[in-house]
């Protein structure tokens, strides 16, 4: 889940894993609780429909690790299920907790915070997804890697596009072609796909599995770890 103001490239990319403003989400089922909306602002219900977080929020994400991004005026801070900030309000952006961290926006960086506020990786990238299986993609001057809990990189920022790692393997694209790395940097799938069906979600408990989609010129299919196509492309749309 990740919020932000103003317009901008890095805003995009985040921006896919973002929940309408107002709108209600079943991504914070896990926790048992439902974002509504009412008079334009947004609070969280119970199972029952009885009102748990009263409506206050100008927008709010899903629970995810036990805390929700929700935002107040300009800037954004995380509440428990209960409704007590945990983190104020203090930030441009942020995004789900994921592996224990969160990337938050400061002057148009993405940085990360532990759940207690507290800048455990210096804001500093362009872009930003999530902490999956210990490793996060993150970009630079329009290029992506893969640092790891200590904002070490693990994968050079030398990639178009990475997508988060799926049971050790992840997507990345060079030359206009998706491939996929294990977690040392080795290319174990070449590059031969022109879309890949993973994404950041933003909400923790919400993963995928292999088989993965893969589009081919027009058509998607799906493949195994190895590279082999499980389902040869011969569809219009896919989601793994």
């Amino acid at each position: 889940m990740v919020m932000r103001k103003q317009t901008s490239l890095a805003l995009l990319l985040a921006l896919v894993a973002s929940v309408s403003q107002f709108g209600c989400s079943g991504g914070s089922r896990r926790n048992g609780l439902f974002s509504i909306a009412q008079n334009r602002k947004v609070g969280f219900i119970d199972r029952k429909g009885q009102i748990v977080i009263t409506p206050q929020f100008e927008n709010a994400g899903d629970f995810s690790e036990g805390l929700a991004v929700v935002g107040v005026g300009e800037k954004f801070g995380f509440i428990n299920a209960k409704g007590e900030f945990v983190v104020n309000p203090q930030f441009e952006s942020a995004s789900a907790f994921s592996n224990g961290l969160a990337s938050v926006w400061l002057n148009q960086k993405s940085g990360f915070i532990d759940k207690t506020g507290k800048m455990v990786i210096d804001p500093q990238f362009d872009g930003a997804q999530g902490f999956v299986d210990g490793l996060c993609a993150v970009a630079i001057n329009e290029k992506w890697g893969f640092i790891d809990k200590t904002g070490k990189y693990i994968v050079n920022a030398q990639f178009q596009d990475a997508r988060p790692f799926l049971d050790g393997l992840a997507a990345v694209k060079n030359n206009d072609k998706y491939g996929f790395l294990d977690k040392t940097g080795k290319l174990v799938i070449p590059h031969q796909f022109d879309n890949v069906g993973i994404w950041y979600s933003g909400v923790a408990e919400e993963r995928g599995s292999w088989p993965v989609a893969v589009q081919v010129g027009e058509k998607w299919g799906f493949i195994d770890t190895t590279g082999k196509y499980v389902v040869n492309p011969r569809f219009e749309d896919a989601n793994a």
